[in-house]
């Protein structure tokens, strides 16, 4: 990491800048780790997250400003795919027309415009990624990168991601497809009814599920993970599952519905609504 410009040609930048831009780095790196490890059903997400943390290295050199910056050693590659999914997308991201670079999400977009210091206490920095057997790689995040981000992060709002990570939704569960058995490590997938007219397909490892998974169906959730909008079955690989209970009886359905819309329901005889649900339903 290499910043030129300002007063980083006197080898100087704002401690409290550059903390804030190893954090969104490392941010943006766990961002790409969650795209590209999906190509792996059975990787073991927390773990390669775990690899993801970047680390200051060294000491700095004096080329304007250098710092060296690396993630801990680790038995998988993940975290230097990551690196070079991440440096080769911001690359492309100039050039893109339509969909973003894989591994460019809204919120490296929204880091990628705040890297850039409006006080000008640097021009820029540039990002070099260097491995065994493997040509270096560098990308230079200047105002010109940030007018790009920016520009993506306008035609975002016009047309809303289909990919979108932490997000949650609540349901009722139902069904079960476990693709492995024999694999701990494995997913299992569940459908969740969110009642406005979708049902999610849902992907859940096996760690975060109780045993007794076949007792809950029918059972109110709330789900947590990457949500893929696909136009008819949305699809999500949940991080975090959270059982509400058992669904409550019709009565109780029409109690609050009717609480939740007070003003509708001034001057009707709503005990008379509730008997004639009540006769229909039987």
């Amino acid at each position: 990491m290499t910043f030129f410009g300002g007063m980083a040609k006197e080898h100087r930048v704002p401690a409290h800048k550059l903390g804030g831009i190893l954090r969104y780095l490392e941010d943006d790196i766990k961002n790409v780790c969650h795209v590209i490890s999906s190509d792996d059903p059975n990787a073991d997400l927390k773990e390669i997250l775990n690899g993801c943390k970047l680390y200051v290295v060294g000491t700095p050199k004096e080329s304007s400003l250098e710092i060296p910056i690396a993630t801990i050693p680790s038995e998988t590659k993940w975290p230097e795919m990551a690196g070079r999914t991440y440096v080769s997308a911001i690359r492309e991201l100039p050039q893109s027309d339509g969909e973003l670079p894989r591994g460019i999400n809204r919120s490296i977009l929204e880091h990628l415009v705040q890297y850039i210091s409006p006080e000008r206490e640097y021009d820029g920095f540039h990002v070099t990624l260097e491995s065994n057997g493997e040509p270096e790689l560098t990308v230079t995040i200047d105002s010109e990168l940030s007018f790009v981000a920016s520009q993506k992060l306008a035609e975002l709002t016009k047309f809303p991601p289909s990919v979108i990570f932490s997000h949650s939704i609540t349901g009722v569960m139902y069904g079960l497809v476990d693709q492995d058995y024999e694999d701990p490590r494995s997913s299992v997938i569940v459908e969740v009814d969110t009642e406005d007219g979708k049902k999610w397909m849902c992907s859940i490892p096996k760690e975060t599920i109780p045993k007794d998974l076949s007792e809950h169906w029918t059972e109110r959730v709330v789900v947590r993970g990457v949500a893929n909008f696909r136009p008819r079955k949305p699809e999500m690989d949940v991080e975090d599952i959270k059982f509400l209970g058992p669904e409550g009886d019709l009565d109780e359905a029409i109690d609050r519905f009717i609480r939740s819309n007070q003003e509708v329901w001034q001057g009707e005889d709503t005990a008379a609504f509730l008997d004639y649900v009540r006769e229909r339903d039987q």
